[in-house]
């Protein structure tokens, strides 16, 4: 029988690529029956007992009764699962828009709140601009045609009840 991979490809000490033929009976072919993954890994030595039974099949009985207390993973539990992360990652990603959308409302109120600012100094300057006396005086007496008294501004203290008579008198005489 033939060795399993062949010829061997491997370089000399002069460094050229050779091909080194092994014979037959140099290796033995079970060392080299292909095996997969699983089985390579797998495998352990087999120990014997006082009693002849080997370790392997000892512990293969334990794990075959242990499987069968455990509850293996069913599909059923797998959906359930993903569907509760799922659920988890609509509800995160739907938290995230909403605090988004709640910190592009904040921005623009507090945008406005600067625009009302700015206008309610611009209408303050325009009160304080718009009240000074010297600038009233002025349209008074250039477009009212008004003429600045020479006496001073006083106070008259009136009394309701002769303010209404001096009233009823004013009509009467008025009247005739």
């Amino acid at each position: 029988m033939s060795h399993p991979y062949g010829t061997i490809t491997g370089l000399d000490y002069a460094g050229k690529k050779k091909k080194i033929m092994i014979p037959e009976n140099a290796v033995s072919t079970d060392k080299f029956k292909p095996r997969t993954k699983y089985e390579k890994y797998s495998e352990q030595p087999e120990i014997t007992t006082k009693s002849g039974e080997s370790l392997k099949t000892k512990e293969k009985t334990k794990k075959l009764s242990a499987a069968k207390k455990e509850s293996p993973v069913t599909p059923i539990k797998l959906f359930a699962v993903f569907f509760a992360l799922a659920c988890l990652m609509i509800i995160w990603i739907w938290e995230t828009n909403y605090v988004r959308e709640g910190l592009l409302e904040i921005e623009k109120l507090k945008d406005a709140k600067m625009e009302l600012e700015k206008a309610n100094e611009s209408i303050q300057v325009d009160i304080t601009r718009l009240s000074d006396y010297q600038r009233i005086e002025k349209i008074a007496a250039d477009k009212l045609k008004m003429i600045p008294s020479k006496e001073k501004p006083g106070v008259i203290f009136i009394d309701a009840e002769k303010a209404k008579s001096l009233h009823e008198t004013q009509k009467t005489t008025i009247e005739p």
